[in-house]
């Protein structure tokens, strides 16, 4: 994609003028930060795991020393006390992201689990030989693998909403895919390559039309968009804790509860059960039914922690500084010779994809590495995306909402550095 660098230069007085720095305060809810700041280093990959506030560090410290028990399970105070934490975390997750029954909240290990989660629990039991799937170019290979595999093990078709010049999805063309047989779609709601927001509205509003199921990847929306599944009127939604400032190996799925009675166990054993004999067993409803086994526990409290964390702050205001802070990086980008911006620069999140022509992307994160600049590269878990885009791997920068013009300035003198000392003969 190329770009109007006379445009995007003529954006750099306004922008500063206008920029607002991260509040020190936020800053200092983050601990890593200081340790990175003391070791001179910056880090700039908060699409591939966020870092974590300190509220998470205390609360996480606080839970286990105090102890915890299994949940659903022991009838004593310490159970009945975990027990009731652990559903005021569902409780939260659901309130988060506008989801009016906190029983459609699934905890899963994350956004990969909860799409094979749905593959097992809903699609091998609702979608038939014959059926189409629409995704897009766009998507993680977690949303792209288990429906690539579902459709070659039942003869389901695949249809791809292609990509615009400027990263966007082709609504007129994803207009045409939609048809009697469009069983769902599978849609990212953020590119984690490109950055570009997934216009849903309209593509759910088409999908209605043909009562078409709908499941969306929030894994890269989560940490910089307002989510509302009951206003988008979606099906399922999946995200990670760690992407938006939580622990790792724990994430949510949303059903909605019109697809409650759809949904099959995709795993058995114990807690999802009622009851157990020799010859037959009966199941929980939602959300038991998918939960079997004993729970990441310290994991669900613990997101539910970091969202709550992060209600309590201004976020609307720190979105926008992420935005006027991403705009500095384009500026700065923009102004280097061979440098081929790749991403989405409007309607997206704050996430930067670009090459250095004739360097290899993996060259330019080694030397950035070993000057403390922490990034990206590679193909991003998004080969096909990658290949439809004419490349084999690119460099990413993602921010966070602890991001500041400092940490932009010093990117960008090391990749002067890096592609100076790349470039020589």
């Amino acid at each position: 994609m190329r770009y109007n660098i006379f445009i995007i230069n003529n954006l750099y007085p306004v922008l500063m003028k206008n920029f607002v720095q991260p509040s020190p305060n936020l800053r200092a809810n983050f601990p890593a930060l200081l340790q990175f700041d003391q070791n001179q280093q910056v880090y700039l990959d908060s699409a591939a795991t966020t870092q974590k506030p300190i509220q998470l560090i205390e609360h996480n410290y606080q839970l286990l020393s105090t102890g915890i028990a299994n949940v659903h399970r022991s009838g004593h105070l310490l159970g009945r006390t975990t027990t009731h934490q652990f559903e005021q975390a569902r409780s939260d997750v659901a309130h988060f992201i506008g989801a009016k029954n906190p029983a459609s909240i699934i905890w899963t290990k994350g956004t990969t689990e909860a799409v094979n989660l749905i593959v097992a629990s809903w699609a091998e039991h609702q979608l038939k030989k014959g059926d189409e799937i629409i995704l897009s170019r766009s998507e993680h290979h977690a949303n792209l693998v288990p429906w690539q595999q579902f459709s070659q093990r039942h003869q389901v078709a695949i249809k791809w909403i292609e990509i615009d010049s400027e990263g966007q999805l082709n609504l007129s063309q994803a207009a045409t895919l939609f048809s009697e047989k469009t069983a769902l779609l599978a849609i990212t709601h953020v590119s984690n390559v490109l950055g570009a927001i997934s216009p849903l509205r309209q593509l759910i509003d088409l999908a209605s039309v043909y009562k078409t199921r709908v499941f969306i990847d929030g894994a890269q929306a989560i940490a910089h968009l307002p989510i509302n599944v009951n206003e988008l009127g979606c099906d399922f939604y999946a995200f990670s804790g760690h992407k938006v400032y939580g622990p790792s190996g724990i994430g949510a799925l949303y059903v909605h509860p019109n697809r409650f009675a759809e949904m099959k166990a995709w795993q058995t054993g114990g807690e999802m059960v009622n009851q157990v004999s020799y010859q037959n067993s009966t199941f929980q409803p939602l959300p038991l039914l998918l939960e079997p086994g004993t729970p990441n526990i310290e994991g669900a409290l613990g997101m539910a922690c970091s969202l709550n964390y992060l209600t309590k702050l201004d976020l609307d205001a720190l979105w926008q500084q992420e935005h006027q802070l991403f705009q500095y990086l384009v500026v700065k980008c923009a102004s280097i010779p061979n440098l081929e911006i790749i991403s989405a620069l409007k309607n997206n999140i704050p996430l930067l994809s670009f090459n250095i022509k004739n360097i290899h992307s993996f060259d330019v994160a080694n030397l950035l590495d070993q000057q403390g600049i922490y990034i990206r590269s590679g193909s991003h878990c998004a080969q096909p995306l990658l290949t439809t885009l004419g490349i084999q791997s690119c460099l990413r920068v993602s921010l966070g909402l602890y991001n500041q013009i400092e940490d932009i300035d010093r990117f960008y003198e090391a990749l002067i550095e890096a592609i100076d000392i790349l470039s020589e003969d």
